[in-house]
């Protein structure tokens, strides 16, 4: 397992984190002696240095809030709320931070998740800012770089797998109420029986969804904090993704759904619609399970690649660091890595599937496709362009 994740989670191990934490409970970590050494580079990243630095890093929209609501506003907004009293929150910063980009790759390979899985986010707030009790809808570590934060921490059993967050109090936005048999079990406010600590730089939270969390910033000195935010896929994005692949390829799923001008139409319409809905009913029958649980194997086996010289010579990049991943498999991507790191020409994932046959997982093939393209060894052929 990976030095990230390792010092993320001091001093737990990694099997116990799995076990206990991934996606069941919050976790505080201190920090470890190496952790903090990562802390102080991270301060010193210019990026990072203050709030007019952090906002000219930030590509996307800036959000901020005060007493109320988040607020969507720009960089320039931002700035004059921030000194207002305005909790600032960025996101995207590994788009255009090189090192931020390197710890959101590392931490993906620890955790064996998808490349673009893991976003580095950041949290600016002045003493007595903070947040009010609410949830998230995916999973994060929260890193305090600089001043303190007061944290009150609580489990939420009332509320399972939530696709969005939410604040207590507020009402509920689609899809929250519909994704609960009954709102009235949604918490008003934080619960009595909760854990309260208090950050210092280099403490670490683990926030697994639907955590209920608040935050203040105590103190004197103005608070940043580094969010790993994690977002992984619900089974039924899965779903969805592989039948629209699946139902693409049909001319019938194709047809528009014009708006009937007569009762005629109406009734067709009708049968078409239900004929369309027993085909859908065939269509899962035939999908196997392998098909959501390596959603993105088609991905890396469709796509055409070929090796970027700007990644240096073509040595052995990437390796298989799920967790539990056999010997076997292990192996195969040896396989895989080394040959398609000898292609001169571009190639498809489908003939490294062949160039590994017999004895291998399509899943193993796409992984060592997967790890060569985060390690950059890899690029993504433009057809349009390309010539062979």
């Amino acid at each position: 397992m990976g030095s990230l994740l390792r010092d993320l989670i001091h001093p737990l191990r990694p099997e116990r984190f799995f076990r206990e934490y991934w996606t069941r409970s919050f976790f505080v970590s201190q920090g470890s002696p190496r952790a903090m050494r990562r802390l102080r580079s991270l301060i010193a990243l210019p990026e990072l240095r203050d709030i007019d630095a952090l906002l000219a890093a930030c590509p996307d929209v800036v959000e901020a809030w005060h007493r109320g609501p988040h607020r969507r506003v720009t960089p320039s907004e931002a700035q004059k709320l921030y000194r207002r009293g305005s909790t600032i929150y960025v996101r995207g910063l590994e788009r255009n931070v090189e090192t931020l980009k390197a710890i959101a790759a590392e931490l993906e390979r620890d955790l064996g998740v998808g490349a673009g899985s893991v976003s580095c986010e950041a949290f600016a707030s002045r003493p007595g800012a903070g947040a009010r009790a609410h949830y998230d809808p995916d999973l994060a570590f929260n890193l305090q770089l600089r001043g303190n934060k007061r944290w009150k921490l609580a489990a939420n059993p009332l509320v399972v797998n939530p696709s969005n967050g939410h604040t207590l109090g507020e009402p509920l936005r689609e899809p929250l109420d519909a994704e609960q048999e009954d709102p009235t079990h949604i918490p008003l406010r934080m619960p009595r029986a909760h854990t309260r600590i208090d950050a210092r730089p280099g403490t670490v939270v683990w926030l697994p969804r639907p955590t209920i969390h608040a935050t203040r910033v105590t103190g004197t000195d103005e608070s940043l904090a580094l969010v790993l935010s994690i977002r992984l896929d619900f089974w039924l994005d899965r779903l969805l993704a592989r039948m629209k692949e699946l139902l693409l390829a049909r001319c019938d799923w194709r047809a528009f759904a014009l708006p009937p001008r007569s009762a005629a139409d109406v009734r067709s319409q009708r049968r078409q619609a239900q004929a369309l809905l027993d085909s859908l009913a065939a269509s899962i029958r035939l999908l196997a399970p392998e098909e959501l649980l390596h959603a993105d194997c088609g991905h890396y086996l469709r796509t055409p690649w070929r090796f970027s010289p700007a990644s240096g010579p073509r040595a052995r990049g990437g390796e298989d660091r799920r967790p539990g991943a056999s010997r076997g498999s292990r192996r195969t991507g040896d396989r895989v890595r080394s040959w398609a790191l000898r292609q001169e020409r571009p190639f498809s994932g489908a003939q490294a599937l062949t160039a590994a046959w017999p004895g291998t997982r399509v899943e193993d093939v796409a992984e060592a496709l997967r790890q060569l393209v985060s390690a950059g060894k890899l690029t993504r052929v433009n057809r349009t362009h390309e010539t062979r």
